[in-house]
């Protein structure tokens, strides 16, 4: 998991680089949070937001797919509706991190 304070990537500082970047965090499902024109949003959905852009569809969640939640390469970033994402992550019968993933 990454520490708070961790550098942001060129790639990463690129992207954000025509907003009103005012610093961020990381939370503790370890997603990297920016701060933005006063408000906050996790990292992985303003690129893909900004890729694609469209806004992420009701019900859906921004997925890593190596699992990596610092990992925000476009090309790690998949679309899944909430039900598979929960799948992926909480095994048929497991509790384990069913509620990690809420939408802000």
């Amino acid at each position: 998991m990454a520490k708070k304070g961790e550098k942001m990537s060129q790639e990463t500082k690129d992207r954000i680089s025509k907003t009103n970047f005012k610093g961020g965090f990381i939370d503790k499902n370890g997603h990297r949070i920016l701060r933005i024109e006063g408000e906050y949003i996790p990292e992985h959905r303003m690129i893909w937001i900004r890729h694609n852009k469209i806004p992420i569809p009701k019900g859906f969640i921004v997925h890593h797919r190596d699992m990596n939640t610092l990992n925000n390469n476009i090309d790690n970033l998949l679309l899944l509706p909430r039900e598979i994402h929960g799948q992926l992550h909480c095994p048929k019968g497991s509790m384990v991190g069913a509620n990690q993933h809420r939408r802000t």
